[in-house]
């Protein structure tokens, strides 16, 4: 199944107005709370999903515990979630990602896998909140 089916049958499912893709192809949905998910098509038969999950400190006193906060807590997460996180150096972000072959699932399926990648994020960014209010 193609990316544009998988995304009306997303829609249908959310019941939602259709998404349109932006010139470079990727579809962005946001859910409750800000969270917003880029469906990205990477060949005829890969996507991505991706979301920022937080911007790197510019203090590079700073940058190094934050990296290996991240990388520790998704190194304790590996097991529980597909997700990883990706570095964007030239942005300054982290994104958490998920690859999936739109050729393999059914609009059940990309329904579900949508949902487990909302949940991951809105881990993440509760994650990120808690520690931002933590952090004087």
């Amino acid at each position: 199944m193609g990316l544009p089916e998988l995304v009306n049958g997303l829609c249908q499912h959310l019941r939602i107005e259709p998404l349109e893709p932006d010139a470079r192809g990727v579809y962005e949905v946001v859910f409750d709370e800000g969270l917003d998910v880029e469906i990205v098509p990477l060949t005829a038969t890969q996507l991505l999903l991706r979301s920022q999950i937080a911007e790197m400190p510019h203090e590079k006193d700073e940058q190094e515990s934050f990296f290996r906060e991240h990388l520790q807590h998704n190194l304790l997460n590996l097991r529980g979630q597909a997700c990883s996180l990706s570095l964007d150096s030239e942005a300054g972000v982290i994104w958490l990602f998920q690859m999936a072959r739109s050729d393999r699932i059914d609009v059940r399926e990309f329904c579900s896998l949508i949902n487990t990648f909302v949940n991951t994020l809105e881990w993440w960014r509760n994650l990120e909140n808690t520690e931002a209010t933590t952090t004087p």
